[in-house]
């Protein structure tokens, strides 16, 4: 069996900081947020946050929000390519963006996602405290 993962489906979706909030906040309707806090299963240093930023969000299709983040922080955004074809013929895609804060301290991750539908909120928000836990 191959790894399928809610990163299958995705698409980057580059973004600044203005676009991102703008975004951000359109996101309001009922369950479209989705929130953990969680152990991480590594300490929370520069270089785990340096393999997060590198490494494992780009290849879950996740990509940076340009001139947002701090050395303990992850803004990403990201389009979920669904099977379904809309009214113009295309697929639906569903957009999520993410915030993920790091609290060395306590060595602890708070992850919050939005996303235009709620299963997709979540799957994501579980699928990221499953690979960082």
């Amino acid at each position: 069996p191959l790894p399928v993962t809610v990163g299958s489906f995705s698409v980057p979706l580059p973004s600044d900081k203005t676009t991102f909030m703008n975004r951000w906040k359109a996101i309001t309707a009922e369950n479209t947020e989705s929130q953990e806090v969680f152990l991480s299963g590594r300490p929370i240093n520069p270089d785990l946050m340096n393999f997060i930023r590198g490494s494992f969000m780009p290849a879950i299709s996740v990509a940076q929000v340009t001139e947002l983040d701090n050395e303990k922080t992850f803004t990403g955004s990201t389009t979920f390519m669904t099977g379904t074809v809309g009214p113009e013929g295309k697929p639906i895609a569903v957009g999520a963006l993410l915030r993920l804060e790091g609290e060395p301290n306590h060595n602890k991750f708070r992850i919050t996602v939005r996303a235009t539908h709620p299963t997709v909120s979540l799957a994501i928000k579980s699928f990221i405290v499953s690979q960082l836990s």
